[in-house]
């Protein structure tokens, strides 16, 4: 086998826990031809001996010969990858036998996507199901508008064209966020990339993932990089501005209740995002303001605590962003309670 239909890369470092179960998952796949070229960093474990513990000619181990970090890790894949299409999975997550199935045939429909994902499922470190989905945007513009917020595609379920990956390649300065990295790169130009609506990927859950260091640093560089992307949509903004802004998606999360003064700041940030958008496309205008009416009647439901329970309503009603798509916004008011009117957590 010289060209398979898709190439699953999968980094790993000292998982030998979980490394065999993420192999296999891939090898049940309902789509056959395919290579698993799993490209161990330095593990000092016992990761490669299960990878090596094989008997099938898909499985590919690659060693990299010191710890390179995950983003030159994955670009090794990149590079070694063989397949029409590379898809990504971590070599702590499952995929559900009709991931690739799924992914390949609606990239071979779709031409003009270059990069498909899937919501996932939420599971125990043992492997049992949390009953969370971790859902993100399905629709190419509404991605390109919640990137700005938050990685609006799982780097773990990822299925996109070789050429266009190997073309925008990880950035190997970033040790963390390195997916959120690539995926505005291939958004600002103009690669569109879309969510199937179902979990094709169970995502475990465990300890040793997000240390507080990580955390830290999680945050840091996604305020760089999304900083960067908003520069380049001619927004400007001060380090206060990108604060509110991750604030905006995530006020129920974490437990923020607007006072007058952010909603004032939430109005005039979000009429700014959608005259970014309307200065590109049509298409991508009109998401733009429906995710903004649902942003804003988040943040104002969200004050009605401050506000109080009229006062909330006369705010929110008031302002262009409500404007004509007030009622479509409206019909969806449960979901902007939960405060994740299109992407989820």
């Amino acid at each position: 086998m010289t060209s398979p239909r898709v190439s699953v890369i999968v980094p790993c470092f000292n998982r030998e826990a979980y490394i065999g179960e993420a192999v296999k998952s891939i090898l049940a796949q309902n789509l056959g031809d395919l290579e698993i070229l799993v490209v161990d960093d330095g593990s000092t474990d016992a990761s490669t001996d299960v990878v090596d513990s094989f008997d099938d000619p898909r499985v590919r181990l690659v060693r990299n010969e010191r710890n390179l970090g995950i983003p030159a890790t994955r670009n090794r894949g990149l590079d070694l990858a063989r397949g029409d299409y590379i898809a990504t999975l971590d070599s702590d997550e499952l995929a559900e036998p009709g991931r690739l199935e799924r992914q390949v045939a609606f990239l071979d429909a779709r031409a003009d996507i270059a990069l498909v994902g899937s919501w996932a499922r939420e599971v125990t470190e043992a492997g049992a199901a949390t009953g969370k989905i971790k859902r993100r945007p399905t629709d190419p513009d509404e991605i390109d508008l919640w990137l700005l917020f938050r990685c609006a595609v799982l780097q773990y379920t990822m299925t996109g064209r070789a050429e266009v990956l190997r073309d925008y390649r990880y950035n190997e300065d970033l040790e963390v966020c390195e997916d959120h990295d690539l995926l505005l790169r291939l958004s600002a130009d103009g690669h569109r990339l879309a969510n199937l609506p179902e979990a094709l990927v169970s995502h475990r859950v465990h300890d040793s993932q997000v240390t507080r260091e990580k955390a830290l640093r999680l945050i840091a560089r996604k305020h760089a990089i999304v900083g960067r992307r908003l520069e380049e949509l001619g927004v400007a903004h001060r380090p206060e501005d990108l604060e509110r802004h991750f604030d905006l998606a995530h006020l129920r999360s974490r437990g923020i209740a607007p006072d007058a003064a952010y909603l004032d700041w939430a109005e005039d940030w979000l009429l700014r995002l959608i005259e970014a958008f309307a200065r590109r496309d049509a298409a991508g205008a009109v998401t733009a303001r429906r995710i903004g009416a649902e942003l804003w009647l988040a943040a104002c439901w969200h004050a009605k605590a401050r506000l109080g329970p009229t006062r909330w309503i006369g705010r929110c009603f008031a302002s262009p962003l409500a404007g004509p798509l007030w009622r479509s916004a409206l019909v969806r008011l449960p979901v902007v309670r939960r405060n994740a009117p299109a992407a989820g957590d």
